[in-house]
């Protein structure tokens, strides 16, 4: 669950940008007031026990391992892109700032 960053314009939206004076994109709610309501069928009401997720989480642990190595590589991408992201920014700024301030010659 993420509730989006109010913004002085209301709420901000999806594809909203993120600029250097609005950095925020999203804030986690306060989970420890958190409720939750689940409907369960009366025929499977039978079938839910303690432990029940516990069960198969260890009964497919290859499958388990898995998904939890594809959690872990898809964060650490996304923790790259943005690292690579912002060095490829500030070389970009420094490069122009050298540009910028390199003396120029006149011809005339």
């Amino acid at each position: 669950m993420v509730i989006y960053a109010r913004s002085w314009s209301g709420k901000k939206e999806p594809g909203s940008r993120v600029t250097a004076w609005n950095p925020v994109v999203a804030e986690l709610p306060d989970l420890t007031d958190m409720t939750s309501q689940a409907y369960v069928n009366e025929v499977d009401i039978s079938k839910v026990r303690e432990g029940l997720a516990l069960e198969g989480v260890s009964a497919n642990k290859l499958r388990s391992f898995l998904t939890a190595l594809g959690i872990l590589f898809g964060v650490a991408a996304v923790i790259a892109m943005l690292a690579i992201g912002s060095g490829a920014k500030q070389s970009i700024l420094e490069q122009l700032k050298l540009i910028g301030s390199a003396p120029r010659s006149s011809s005339r």
